[in-house]
């Protein structure tokens, strides 16, 4: 059977073309034999012989060119035309006589009416519209049967060509010849191909090194190329000799941190040579390179750290610096480069190690995007790497080439470039990014550096080509891959560069960069072939079994050979899905996933991905399947889904025919299809095919040229649609969105949406509700509410005249006092940096802001108190000043760092703009405050300025600012306001805010930290996946998103009720759109977490209660605060700790002119951050990512993380079933489930093969029997005398009856008698029961009935006790019984050794069961402690504590020495330091209450201990670093656990105590802790949840209480497998290296006053206070309080006195917030501790009710100790809501706001003239601080003219600054100018010019008499002292100031005329600056004091011993004194300057 063609006549194996009507006509001839067979099975039937070439023609297209369904049409016997869809599943195993019969069945029973692919017929048929034709034709029967067959010129997909019918004819011989035969055996008829493609396409194998590895190959090209350039890197040139060396220098570094063969090193370097060098570096060490981009998010670059298992990283020098985690591993600082005078070493010196690896060592773990959301890593071996670049059969790289590297190490093709540079002594040239994404700068690179061999990735090298392609002239060969080809793009380089050569690179990572290229010597119209395999890799093209193809056949590309990798780290399972063996030679074949066919040549063709999946917005998607689920649509007759380039983007276009409209298809498909399958264009039209039956595209991008210029026009608009229509399309900057499309799932957000609200409110007057456009959110349906609704009241915005001043917004108040309060920090500038891309001109920039802050009243507004009201005053236009600076690129953001100032808000101006040059690119630097902008003006500034800089023209504004905040005013009267108030009291209900994630460090309340993080959601959580969701749930993206923040908080931090912060736009009112001002509200939106809610129902709460805070945003937060009574907190936010907001793109201005992009935002590192933490999430069309803003003082960066995680895990699992309750949520995720279950809780060893404790203490007698083994007070015994004792012990009890498993309580005083008890009865088989003999008797005969005693050891037979026939026997009679010896019983492991009694909440004592198998997992192999027999062992804890266990065991199972005490030595710390000295005690635990008593008063008691252990209570921080530093050598362990898991369940041995809480460790061997929620799900890391514990340490259960046993003892789930722990009650969370913080019980969070404390936060604060040794607090439920019980220091009793508790009071109140400061507290002696060391709260319960009786008499009448303290009580009660009864009592609890604040300032100014600032006010915030104050300032008499001149009260805390002490005290201008005048005309002194420098001395002569008077207060000397003119630059030396005593104020004025005099006289001074003070020539005398006029150089100030310098600022004058703290007493210092203020305040007060 042949194929010939018409023209030539002659047989040709193949075929050819011939045009005729544009139909490509190809003939097929068979022979006689052939057309017999035919024949014979068709018997002549014309219909069967049709079905049989319609059979073949469906087998071949099935089995070799992937067509799972073909539509034949054929003529039937009477010449009727039949149609049939052929799917031909299952043929292998089916015969042709099968097939052929089951196609006949088809035809004649299912026979279709649709258009088919061919037509078989021996003529055209008048009803035939297929694709192609094929009959037969008997013209010319000298060749025997012909067929001829026709098909399109331009046809796209494989159909029929020259490969499709060469296999068709050997198909159709071979069946028809051997019909019988399976299909299944074609391959019998390509045996010749078969042995072509294995044996010539696939021949490959050649030598390519003598050398094994890369280093060793690099060592030998660097030694034949020592004086060759091997590295160019801009300006510097690096030989191969000095670069050999500096990498063998790298290697000695590597070596000495441990680096050794086979290690994996991670190389995460911004240096492009660092990489270089350490890359060989880690090579030549036979290690194993882990490259990571330097912006990875830190997720994904911990993954790839853990997942290869790396023991090092090579991070660059500022990586270290900025303290990223790296989780733990070996962090190696680069310093390849850094070597000084390399260019001076000597390669010789250096020892090069070669031939340590192999080629099939691993060279390098790359990592690639993984299906699965995780990278996947690939490793490669050496000899993979050689293979590729040398003698590779598609490029001779030589010594002469130069290669420029493009790609970064991370991505394959730096593999080539790299090595294939300096493995063949060529040059490589690196470059930096922007260098190869700019045309310009890469085209100099190429010419600059003469390159020779570049590669390009194809959507780069298409990008830069289509923008200048002549810029690769020069180069010899480029080579192109990782994606298709543009034909376009190739034949423009190549006919622009004459001599290049273009290479088609094709392969995957998973076989070393290249498995085939393709030399492109000719112009390609249509697909560029990928080529042949290169030299050592081999290629096949196979079917789904993995069998060949045949030449021309279709199938999958499978890659072989020396580049395949060695697979996937970790991952078996898809190794065996994508690395098979190889059928045909050795080694594994890679399936690429990617089809192509071999062509006659051995070239392969690229025919597109196995499933014909097509890449739209990031997602393969499958045409057929939108065409399947269409077709199901009822209505719909036939579809074709398309994908069309559309501006650049791939987008869906779905045709369809029908009766149905585009709406309801749309509908159908949203439930059928995920969104992001969803059509981006249905068109409603007959399927558009061309002549020859094809879809014609060109019709159908016509279609969709004209749908651009419609827009929303697809049907006849009304004008009400037509204007919607035209404002949504504006917003939404798109022309595509319909009638009917959801507005919401087109990216429109809340804030897109609420102006689209206002703009339409605004153009009809109307009044359109958020919730209304929410519930109706198409084009169509908002036209339909503004046809409908009736127009309300109009409230458009009013113009305000002009004034001198403005009303201030209650945002603006807020920020007002919120900025006060700061104290100088800048939580309300708004800076953003700005980064221009080409020249500018520094003054076309200031034009641009001139016109701007024109334009925007808001840029020229500052703010000023005027009475009790803030005003804005807007200044008139000025010019602005914009400043430039210069600094390095690399300290650019240290530099901005300096530029952020803090702004004068009273003075202006609110807004800076700064010009940075660096030596690359010019910066801006613009900085607003928040005050006058919020983010929506900041994006409207931008815009303006952006168009402002093109030259466009900006309409005018039609309103301002103050237009704004006026109008609000008027328009939302009082009512409307009642109204939202309600709403937002009603939502909030009762508030109680705490922390919303346990913070890491306790709150500073001085200063924020911030830092900001950002992160990315894992890929299987799509933007789509939202969207869908949306729309199913009736909801938004922001709803859902939210709600998910609510969810992972609750699962984070089990609060239920939570606030978040969310932000309203606040532009309500049409006219604000272009508005600049701070119109943005952030308001608590709160959630109510109920579990059992399902996930739909919370997320439409969710979306309730965000449309109704919409519609009530006017409401302002500040006066949401005031109305709930919120107290103000620094740093912290009334009413919730975070935000929340979804915006759908970053935030960055990218902005085009004339295509070129020339300016872009910067990111701005800037550490301010106004909630504890901030979250943004991003959306966009590459996915999900968040970005965190956090307070560094609260959290680190893991908490942050975690967290994170958590919100990822919680959104996936919504979306994966949203219809589960909230309860059944699980969000640990599969890495935490693996890290707790594998890592933490891998504890298990074995711990010996005794049966019970006796059998141990056996056999450690044996080894000891002479050592003593316990002590107590005179009396020892040895081991072998206890054990003797034991047993006899023993042999009584057995005697008495106890049997196996028979409990004996234990009820003695003597400490050795419990001993001998306990081993007694264990070695009886019995179980000990201890009981304390003070029990109350209650409680002892509760304890014998529950646990069933058989017999009591006591020595109290003589006490009235009543045991109701209890057997009773002393020690002294069991131990000198001479009976029977003991029988040995079988006790076994799990046998019962004690029931151990604690409290119950029931009342009664609850007994656990302890079993020997728990006692000796404790002991025996463990890992938190280490003893031998050498240690001593102290037993501090009784008997009935569960530490006893330890104590007893530890010792007698190691061979120690067990020394008991009695509970006196304890408390004698003199007594207790003699038995650990005397005794040498090594190892003792205490209770933590105890070690707090030792360790505050002596701590140097436990010198010599090696070991000490704590438990039973949170261990503090600060005695043990008193322990610490008082005792060398010491090792302290935190214990924690339950007595129901035998003492300890974790331990951590305290070596840091870093962070607020010291952590309770990990679990020690054989015990298992989980954290779970309250439904028994695990918690991820980070999480808080209950505390299970389990392990060999776990109790048998509760003595005779099978209800509780199974309450607290539970079977759970963990990881599949069923797990027995014990429920502890006890909250805490993992930490990221597996330690266990404890937070408390379930139930210790109190509720004081609405918030929601931590008692034990309070605690610690109090115990950093140095008096404190001690500290509990109490909650009192009935008074809303809280009580503070202190154990104080004598110390700090002596010094206080009876002022001890406001002391401690004071300072709680600079440690905590206001509301945590407890309103009682109490000071103790001791502690009352019960017997086992625990706090008794019944005691202190009684001193409390003490102190409430005495407080009641103290203040049932105030006392006031000055008169300030009364007027300042009398204005505060005339202001208040309540009455201050207590001096003490804080402003804001006693009902005060900012208002109140304002009004209180006003009447303090009235009284008092301006004494005290504003700011002050908010830090004296007490009558008895704010009394003070005045007193300090205006005398501490109550008659100011009576006034003594003498010290008065205490001044602020010093400042520390360079080794001096700073201390300041102001007046108020106007005072100043007022006293300033009155001098002069009481003096009669000449006022000269205002700077002239008699007058200067003049104006402040008065002020340094004053001084003098002050000095001669504390000196003994005359008064001399040196005055400096600072604005004058003059000084004067003064001497014997003061001439007489000063008495009154008129000797005040006569001695300050005489010393004018003085002044006058030396004035003309030398210049100060002009003396050596560097050489002491001044007069040491005069140099000691320093009066300055203005501020001080500091180089002068540091030579005074004390400097006073007089500064004028803008609303004060500021007296600031320094002095040496080295030379002058803090003392004198402190009282210097109070005499100066109570003199200066005098004479200022009496003038």
């Amino acid at each position: 059977m042949i194929i010939y063609c018409q023209e030539e006549r002659k047989h040709i194996e193949g075929g050819s073309m011939i045009e005729e009507n544009r139909m490509n006509r190809y003939y097929y001839a068979c022979s006689d034999e052939t057309h017999s067979a035919l024949m014979k099975i068709s018997r002549g039937d014309s219909f069967i012989g049709n079905v049989l070439w319609a059979s073949v023609y469906a087998i071949v297209n099935r089995v070799y060119f992937q067509t799972y369904e073909t539509v034949i049409a054929l003529a039937d016997t009477k010449g009727d035309c039949l149609c049939a869809k052929l799917k031909l599943e299952g043929l292998e195993n089916d015969n042709f006589f099968t097939v052929v019969k089951r196609v006949r069945d088809i035809f004649l029973r299912n026979s279709v009416s649709c258009k088919a692919d061919i037509w078989i017929g021996r003529d055209r048929h008048e009803k035939n519209e297929s694709k192609s034709i094929f009959w037969m034709d008997d013209s010319d029967c000298t060749k025997g049967k012909q067929f001829i067959w026709l098909c399109e010129e331009k046809e796209e997909l494989i159909g029929v060509n020259t490969y499709f019918l060469r296999i068709f004819a050997k198909v159709a011989l071979f069946l028809l010849k051997n019909p019988e035969k399976l299909i299944g055996q074609l391959s019998e008829c390509f045996r010749d191909d078969f042995d072509k493609i294995c044996n010539y396409f696939n021949d490959t194998e050649r030598d390519y090194s003598e050398r094994q590895s890369v280093y060793d190959e690099f060592v030998y090209q660097a030694r034949e190329n020592n004086e060759a350039v091997a590295l160019i890197y801009e300006e510097k040139q690096y030989t191969y000799g000095k670069l050999l060396c500096m990498v063998n220098r790298e290697i000695q570094w590597l070596k000495k941190f441990g680096v050794k063969e086979h290690d994996v090193v991670g190389v995460f370097l911004d240096s492009k040579i660092e990489q270089i060098l350490s890359i060989f570096a880690i090579l030549g060490c036979g290690a194993v390179y882990l490259p990571i981009e330097v912006t990875y998010p830190a997720d994904r670059i911990q993954y790839m750290l853990e997942d290869s298992g790396a023991k090092s990283l090579i991070c660059s020098s500022r990586f270290c610096q900025e303290e990223i985690s790296f989780g733990g591993i070996q962090v190696i600082e680069a310093r390849g480069i850094c070597v000084e005078n390399i260019d001076s070493l000597p390669i010789e010196e250096l020892c090069i190690d070669t031939g340590i690896v192999i080629g099939d060592d691993s060279a390098y773990i790359m990592y690639t995007s993984g299906s699965t959301g995780r990278p996947k890593g690939v490793e490669i071996c050496n000899k993979s790497i050689l293979r590729l670049v040398k003698n590779n059969g598609f490029l001779d790289i030589s010594a002469k080439d130069k290669i420029l590297q493009t790609s970064t190490i991370v991505f394959d093709a730096s593999i080539i470039e790299i090595y294939g540079s300096l493995l063949n002594g060529a040059c490589l040239v690196l470059s930096n990014k922007q260098d190869i994404i700019d045309p310009k700068r890469i085209r100099k690179l190429i010419q600059d550096n003469h390159i020779t061999i570049m590669w390009l990735s194809s959507p780069l090298f298409s990008q830069l080509s289509s923008q200048d392609p002549p810029m690769f002239s020069g180069v010899e060969h480029l080579m192109v891959g990782g994606d298709v080809l543009s034909p376009k793009h190739i034949n423009t380089v190549r006919n622009c560069c004459e001599g290049i050569e273009i290479i088609n690179g094709y392969g995957p990572t998973e076989n070393t960069t290249f498995s085939t290229t393709y030399s492109i010597k000719e112009d390609y119209v249509s697909s560029i072939p990928i080529g042949r395999p290169i030299h050592n890799s081999t290629a096949y093209i196979l079917n789904s079994k993995h069998e060949l193809q045949p030449i021309g056949a279709i199938g999958e590309i499978c890659v072989g050979g020396l580049g395949i990798a060695k697979g996937y780290l970790h991952n078996d399972e898809l190794n065996k899905q994508k690395f098979i063996n190889n059928p045909f030679g050795e080694g594994k074949l890679y399936l690429t996933g990617d089809n192509g066919f071999w062509t006659e040549e051995g070239v392969i063709e690229f025919t597109g991905r196995k499933d014909y999946q097509f890449k739209v917005n990031g997602f393969r998607v499958e045409m057929g399947e939108i065409e399947a689920e269409v077709l199901k649509c009822p209505g719909v007759g036939s579809t074709v889904a398309l994908v069309e380039k559309i501006e650049g983007q791939n987008k869906i276009v779905l045709v369809y025919s029908g009766k149905e409209n585009e709406n309801i298809v749309k509908g159908f498909l949203k439930e059928h299809l995920p969104t992001y399958m969803f059509p981006n264009y249905v068109l409603h039209m007959d399927i558009p095919l061309n002549e020859n039956g094809k879809i014609d595209r060109g019709i159908v991008r016509n279609r969709l040229v004209e749908l651009e210029g419609e827009g929303t026009v697809v049907e006849q608009l009304s004008e009400i649609q037509r204007a919607v229509s035209d404002v949504v399309n504006s917003i939404s900057n798109t022309k595509y969105i319909k009638l009917d499309d959801n507005l919401f799932e087109l990216y429109f957000d809340s804030l897109k949406m609420a102006i689209l609200i206002t703009h339409l409110n605004d153009i009809f007057q109307s009044n359109l509700l958020f919730n209304e456009v929410y519930m109706a959110p198409t084009i169509r349906q908002v036209s339909n509410l503004l046809e409908n609704k009736k127009t309300g009241e109009e409230k458009n915005l009013q113009k305000v005249g002009f004034q001198a001043k403005y009303s201030a917004s209650p945002a603006q108040r807020r920020i007002f006092f919120a900025s006060h309060s700061d104290k100088g920090e800048m939580s309300y500038n708004v800076p953003a940096l700005f980064r221009f891309h080409k020249a500018v001109d520094i003054s076309k920039i200031k034009d641009v802001w001139q016109q701007i802050i024109d334009r925007h009243e808001a840029l020229r507004t500052r703010f000023i108190i005027d009475g009790a009201e803030l005003f804005q005053v807007i200044d008139n236009p000025y010019e602005i000043t914009v400043h430039t600076s210069q600094c390095d690129e690399d300290n650019l953001h240290a530099h901005v760092a300096t530029l952020i100032k803090r702004f004068d808000l009273e003075n202006g101006p609110l807004f800076c703009v700064n010009v940075i040059s660096t030596e690359i690119a010019l910066y801006m630097l613009v900085d607003i405050h928040h005050i006058v902008v919020d983010g929506f003006s900041e994006n409207i500034i931008m815009n303006e300025f952006t168009n402002l800089f093109k030259g466009k023209a900006l309409s005018d504004l039609e309103f301002q600012n103050k237009d704004i905040i006026y109008s609000r005013n008027l328009l939302f009267d009082d009512e409307v306001m009642k109204k939202q108030e309600q709403y937002w009291t009603s939502a909030l209900g009762e508030v109680a805010i705490s922390d919303d994630i346990i913070t890491d460090y306790f709150r500073n309340s001085n200063k924020r930290i911030g830092c900001e993080k950002a992160y990315r959601i894992g890929d299987k959580i799509t933007v789509d996946n939202i969207k869908d969701y949306s729309v199913q749930n009736n909801s938004t993206v922001f709803s859902i998103l939210l709600a998910c923040m609510y969810l992972t908080v609750w699962k984070y931090s089990d609060k239920q009720r939570i606030l978040a912060g969310v932000p309203f736009s606040g532009r309500t009112m049409s006219g604000m759109n272009d508005v600049v001002g701070m119109f943005v509200n952030v308001m608590p939106v709160v959630a109510e977490v109920i579990p059992n809610e399902t996930v739909d129902g919370f997320i439409k709460k969710v979306r309730d209660v965000i449309l109704l805070s919409y519609e009530n945003q006017e409401y302002q937060f500040d006066s949401l605060v005031e109305k709930l009574n919120i107290p103000r907190e620094k740093n912290r936010n009334p009413l919730f700790n975070f935000s929340f907001n979804v915006t759908w793109s970053d935030d960055t201005y990218i902005i085009d002119e004339q295509g070129t992009n020339w300016l872009q935002t910067v990111d701005l590192t800037y550490d301010v951050v106004k909630f504890d933490f901030s979250i943004v999430v991003i959306l966009s069309g590459t996915g999900i990512s968040l970005k965190v803003q956090y307070d560094k003082t609260l959290y680190t960066e893991a908490t942050i993380s975690n967290f994170v995680n958590c919100y990822e895990k919680v959104l996936h699992c919504v979306l994966q079933d949203h219809r589960r309750k909230l309860c059944e949520l699980d969000v640990a995720s599969e890495r935490d489930r693996e890290i707790i279950s594998m890592e933490f809780n891998n504890t298990k060893v074995h711990y010996g093969d005794f049966n019970n404790v006796i059998e141990a203490l056996e056999a450690t007698a044996k080894k000891y029997p002479n050592k003593n083994a316990v002590s107590y007070r005179d009396r020892s015994l040895t081991y072998k005398e206890l054990i003797g004792l034991a047993n006899t012990g023993a042999g009584f009890l057995q005697e008495m009856g106890v049997h196996l498993g028979d409990r004996v309580a234990i009820l003695v005083e003597n400490k050795l008698d419990q001993i001998l008890s306990i081993l007694a009865i264990l070695s009886a088989g019995g179980v000990y029961v201890p009981i304390d003999v003070d029990y109350p008797k209650s409680r002892i005969r509760d304890i014998l009935s529950n646990a069933g005693t058989k017999i009591l050891m006591t020595d109290r037979i003589k006490d009235s006790l009543s045991f109701d026939g209890l057997a009773t026997f002393t020690v002294e009679q069991m131990c000198t019984y001479e009976g029977n010896a003991s029988v040995k019983l079988d006790t076994t492991p799990n046998s019962l050794a004690y029931i151990m009694y604690t409290s119950g909440t029931t009342g009664k004592p609850k007994g656990v069961m302890v079993n020997h198998k728990a006692i000796m997992r404790l002991i025996i192999n463990t890992n938190f402690v280490h003893l031998n027999e050498n240690d001593n062992l102290l037993q501090t804890s009784s008997i009935v504590f569960d530490a006893s266990a330890f104590e007893i065991w530890s010792a007698l199972m190691n061979g120690m020495t067990f020394y008991l005490s009695d509970k006196a030595d304890l408390f004698d710390f003199e007594r207790l330091t003699d038995i650990i000295r005397g005794k040498k005690i090594s190892v003792m635990w205490l209770s933590a209450p105890l070690f707090r008593k030792i360790g505050q008063n002596a701590p140097e008691c436990f010198n010599g201990l090696k070991w000490l252990l704590i438990g039973g209570d949170v261990v503090p921080k600060d005695v043990v670093e008193n322990v610490k530093r008082a005792c060398s050598g010491i090792r302290i362990i935190d214990g924690y656990g339950p007595t129901e898991n035998t003492t300890f369940s974790t331990c951590f041995e305290i070596d840091y105590v870093d962070r607020k809480d010291i952590p309770i460790g990990k679990p020690i061997n054989n015990s298992e802790v989980y954290i779970l929620d309250a439904w028994k799900h695990l918690q991820p890391v980070g999480a808080v949840g209950e505390i299970f514990v389990g392990g060999d340490g776990l109790a048998d259960g509760y003595s005779n209480d099978l209800d509780l046993t199974t309450s607290k003892f539970l079977e759970i789930d963990i990881g599949g497998i069923s797990k027995r722990l014990y429920a502890t009650g006890d909250m805490g969370y993992w930490m990221q290296d597996g330690n266990i913080v404890f937070l408390g019980r379930k139930d210790q969070q109190v509720k004081i006053r609405g918030f929601r404390i931590e008692t034990e936060e309070i605690v610690q604060a109090a115990l950093r206070n140095k008096f404190v040794n001690d500290a509990v607090v109490l909650a009192q439920k009935q008074e809303d309080s809280l009580a503070l019980f202190c154990v104080c220091s004598d110390k700090g009793k002596d010094a206080a006195g009876s002022s001890l508790e406001n002391q401690i009071r004071l300072f709680l109140k600079r440690e905590l917030p206001e509301f945590m400061v407890p309103r009682y507290i109490i000071c103790l002696d001791s502690m009352p501790l019960n017997v086992n060391g625990k706090i008794e709260t019944a005691r202190l319960k009684e001193y409390l009710e003490d102190s409430q009786k005495q407080e009641h008499d103290i203040c049932a009448d105030i006392e006031f100790s000055t008169i300030y303290e009364k007027d300042i009580c009398q204005i505060w009660n005339e202001i208040l809501p309540s009455k201050s009864s207590n001096i003490d009592t804080n402003f804001f609890d006693a009902g005060g706001n900012s208002m109140y604040l304002m009004k209180v300032f006003d009447k303090l100014n009235e009284k008092y003239g301006k004494v005290v600032s504003m700011s002050e006010l908010f830090v004296y915030t007490t009558i008895r601080e704010l009394a003070q104050c005045f007193a300090q300032r205006l005398g501490t008499d109550n008659k100011p003219e009576e006034m003594k001149l003498k010290a008065g009260v205490l001044l602020p805390s010093p400042i520390r600054n360079s080794g001096r002490f700073q201390y300041s005290f102001s007046i108020e201008q106007e005072r100043y100018q007022e006293f300033i005048e009155k001098l002069h005309n009481k003096t009669h002194l000449p006022a000269e010019g205002k700077n002239d420098k008699k007058q200067v001395i003049y104006n402040q002569g008065i002020f340094m008499l004053m001084w003098a008077m002050a000095l001669d207060g504390v000196a003994n000397e005359n008064i001399n002292f040196t005055v400096y003119d600072s604005i004058n630059s003059c000084y004067v030396r003064l001497k014997n100031v003061l001439k007489s005593s000063i008495d009154s104020v008129d000797d005040l004025l006569h001695q300050y005329l005489d010393f004018m005099n003085q002044v006058s006289e030396n004035q003309d001074g030398n210049m100060l600056h002009n003396l050596d003070f560097e050489n002491h020539q001044m007069n040491l005398e005069s140099a000691r004091i320093l009066f300055a006029i203005g501020t001080v150089p500091k180089r002068i100030r540091r030579e005074f011993l004390i400097t006073l310098c007089l500064i004028k600022q803008a609303d004060r004058i500021v007296f600031e004194m320094n002095y040496d703290q080295e030379r002058c007493a803090d003392s004198v210092a402190e009282e210097l300057l109070k005499n100066f203020s109570d003199i200066t305040n005098y004479v200022m007060t009496a003038f």
